[in-house]
């Protein structure tokens, strides 16, 4: 069940705030693989996760005038979920966020902004023999950014150059620097091509550095005890960077079609590969312990192709094109005691996707996704073939009446496999919703 509201108030000309808020609550069911109680084998648990939950926003916005804006941002979120029997996590998020733009020197667009995050959780997992916990099992983390970007316009505005560049201090690695480029360029009307290179960072999660998890279990026939494959967190494990290269070319052909190709090839350092340490031995079993380490490399490059089409005022189409190559290796060095995990990095090669979008009368609207996605191959995950439909009517202006059907030409389908975590396989299902939107 979900509740929400969005409210806009407009006090001046230049002064507008927007309040919206949501609550939830929820029975989830989740099924587990874990251990037999002697550790010599594998079973499944069903656990039922009640689920709950709230958010509320706040945004002031004024404008000066020329161009200016400033804007304020006030944001809480509280979650919940309780696993039967295993546990619990609660996590509060407070987030404030200012943006400042304006006219720099008469032609420039100059924004900045700066924010603070905190965050606090209580993860009270239990700790035994079959799953792992957390420690701590409750954090504190906060999150400081700034940033900083500036767009120009030369040649009568057929060429556009910005550069941005954002800086963030973590609990976890200290400062960490984003910087972009990215150019645009108008050779016709109706042409124009693009290119951006970018730098991007993974900080470490609460599991990279504070879980303490069993990953498997196999018996010793010579010693007659179980071999347990545990995950220990290390505080050691640092930042995955990213630097991301993009060309683009779209030609708007007429103002009823339009059609963008884009190039991009992404370079990956310092990924997460786990790293087996020496076994030890602690209340009777024998520990292999499995710590995450920077050793991992990656790149993946690819094209994407849309198409958008509008025969009709009242009637939209688009259809597209990926295809992606992913490739993912651990340092020659650290490959005679790295658990090589290469085998659950993969990505589907081929997408294929058709949207129509109808508004059949000014009170019905008929929507049409059409997708199909190709196999992953290590991960033993079958091609699939989904379609989504959606009919809304409004049967005045203020109130909207929807029914959303998704995958429906299969009851199930899986999308992924784990190969990492001990957690059951699932596949996602038929579903049918209803929705009713309220406008005043």
């Amino acid at each position: 069940l979900r509740s929400g509201f969005h409210s806009d108030w407009n006090f001046t000309r230049e002064d507008a705030v927007t309040l919206q808020g949501d609550i939830y609550t929820g029975d989830d069911t989740t099924r587990l693989q874990t251990f037999n109680t002697s550790l010599t084998g594998y079973r499944s648990v069903k656990k039922d996760v009640p689920v709950s939950g709230g958010n509320i926003l706040s945004r002031w916005t004024h404008l000066f005038g020329d161009g200016e804006e400033f804007s304020f941002q006030f944001y809480y979120d509280h979650t919940d979920r309780k696993f039967t029997d295993t546990g619990s996590e609660g996590r509060d998020t407070f987030d404030l966020e200012l943006r400042h733009r304006f006219r720099l020197f008469g032609f420039n667009d100059f924004q900045w902004g700066a924010g603070y995050r905190h965050t606090w959780d209580d993860i009270s997992m239990q700790h035994g023999r079959h799953f792992g916990t957390f420690n701590p099992t409750s954090r504190k983390d906060d999150l400081f950014s700034l940033f900083f970007q500036n767009e120009m316009a030369f040649l009568r505005d057929r060429l556009h150059f910005l550069f941005g560049i954002r800086l963030d201090h973590n609990n976890y690695t200290g400062m960490e620097v984003q910087p972009t480029a990215r150019l645009l360029y108008n050779l016709t009307s109706h042409q124009n091509v693009w290119a951006a290179i970018s730098r991007a960072v993974r900080v470490p999660s609460r599991y990279n550095r504070d879980a303490i998890w069993i990953l498997g279990a196999s018996f010793d026939q010579k010693k007659k005890e179980p071999l347990v494959t545990g995950f220990i967190g290390d505080d050691s494990f640092g930042t995955e960077k990213l630097w991301a290269a993009e060309l683009g070319y779209r030609w708007s052909a007429c103002r009823k079609f339009s059609l963008d190709v884009t190039g991009f090839a992404n370079f990956y350092d310092d990924l997460f590969a786990a790293t087996t340490g020496d076994m030890f031995e602690h209340h009777g079993l024998i520990i292999l312990p499995v710590v995450p380490e920077n050793y991992g490399k990656a790149n993946n490059y690819g094209v994407e192709l849309t198409g958008n089409y509008r025969p009709f005022d009242w009637w939209r189409m688009e259809v597209s094109y990926s295809y992606l190559n992913t490739n993912y290796w651990v340092e020659a060095k650290h490959r005679g005691n790295s658990a090589v995990i290469a085998k659950y990095m993969e990505a589907p090669d081929h997408q294929v996707s058709f949207r129509s979008s109808m508004n059949i009368t000014e009170a019905v609207d008929f929507d049409l996704w059409l997708r199909y996605v190709s196999s992953l191959q290590r991960l033993d995950v079958p091609s699939y073939t989904g379609l989504d439909l959606r009919l809304a009517w409004r049967p005045w202006k203020t109130l909207e009446l929807s029914v959303n059907a998704k995958d429906l030409l299969d009851p199930r389908h899986p999308e992924y496999r784990d190969q990492f975590l001990n957690i059951q396989s699932t596949e996602v299902p038929r579903s049918v919703y209803g929705k009713v939107s309220w406008t005043f």
